[in-house]
């Protein structure tokens, strides 16, 4: 296996509870391999990342170069598994050998205490088990939550979508999203992909309307001028697809752009939590242009939409 596989999926992100210095996180994985006299066991080892000098050549604006060098720390963690094939030895003879198979994770601590995971679901407990307890074993306080995001958010995202909501980071078009509540006439599920705009998807606004949750939303995202296609799922999980702009870039610049987007999408994230509730949750009005655009386009909305203003109306605080 290659150490790059090319894709951008992070399955977790987490967050550490308390204060550190980056600079101490280094200090645990100096040198950090676990050997393994047993060919048949698994060997794990963490190892901090560098980025190569070419780094700098790659069209990446220098902000995100700042940082990956400031503000996150990159660990590797390797999975080596061994299986057993039957060979040939030198003489001639039949032999068992030991073909070895790498597993990667990447791994990403920033200065605000977020920790992102690039690899496997199948691996990701044992790989937080080791690179937690590593920080233990170094008397660094590794309590961390896992995040996931509010379905609020989402629809705090959509409802924005047309507006300046982040300095550093814009949204280009939102054009997947899925809604997730109790079963109706259309199942459990509302989904849709590929649309020029799902705020004016009636599979996502006539669950909206039915008091279902926003579970997903993708789209084209644009960070220091780059632009990238990019899934977001409320558990934590970030598909940032290689496709638009970041088809342009190599391995290095590839991880470089996604940690900067993952680094200025959870720090909006922080923002939107810290909003007054009056701006954190769409009006009522919102709910009822909603309403009146299905019923114009000829959808017939035959159920109230009197609990979700009530439930937005009591989250606003009014």
């Amino acid at each position: 296996m290659s150490e790059y596989s090319g894709y951008l999926v992070f399955n977790q992100i987490h967050q550490l509870e308390s204060d550190f210095e980056l600079s101490n996180i280094s200090r645990c994985f100096d040198d950090e391999t676990n050997e393994q006299s047993d060919p048949l066991q698994l060997e794990d080892s963490i190892k901090e990342v560098l980025l190569p000098a070419r780094t700098v050549d790659q069209p990446v604006p220098r902000e995100f170069l700042r940082i990956m060098d400031d503000e996150v720390r990159w660990f590797r963690y390797k999975v080596r598994e061994f299986t057993e094939e039957t060979g040939i030895d030198s003489d001639g003879e039949q032999t068992t050998v030991h073909i070895p198979n790498n597993r990667i994770c990447d791994i990403f601590i920033t200065s605000k205490g977020y920790v992102f995971f690039k690899g496997t679901k199948s691996d990701l407990n044992r790989v937080t088990d080791g690179f937690y307890t590593k920080l233990r074993d170094n008397g660094l306080d590794s309590t961390a939550t896992e995040l996931e995001f509010d379905p609020d958010f989402f629809l705090w995202l959509i409802y924005n979508q047309s507006q300046d909501i982040s300095g550093s980071l814009l949204i280009s078009r939102l054009t997947d999203a899925e809604v997730v509540g109790e079963q109706d006439a259309v199942g459990r599920v509302n989904q849709v992909s590929g649309s020029d705009n799902v705020a004016r998807s009636a599979p996502v606004l006539t669950g909206l309307l039915r008091g279902k949750k926003i579970t997903m939303v993708g789209g084209i995202f644009e960070v220091g001028g780059i632009q990238m296609s990019v899934d977001i799922r409320s558990e934590g999980r970030i598909h940032i697809k290689s496709d638009k702009d970041i088809s342009k870039l190599e391995s290095e610049g590839r991880i470089v752009t996604s940690v900067s987007f993952l680094h200025e999408f959870c720090n909006l994230y922080d923002s939107w939590k810290s909003l007054p509730n009056s701006e954190r949750y769409p009006p009522t009005a919102f709910f009822n242009q909603i309403y009146e655009g299905l019923g114009e386009a000829g959808f017939n909305l035959e159920f109230s939409v009197e609990s979700v203003l009530e439930e937005y109306k009591q989250k606003r605080g009014e």
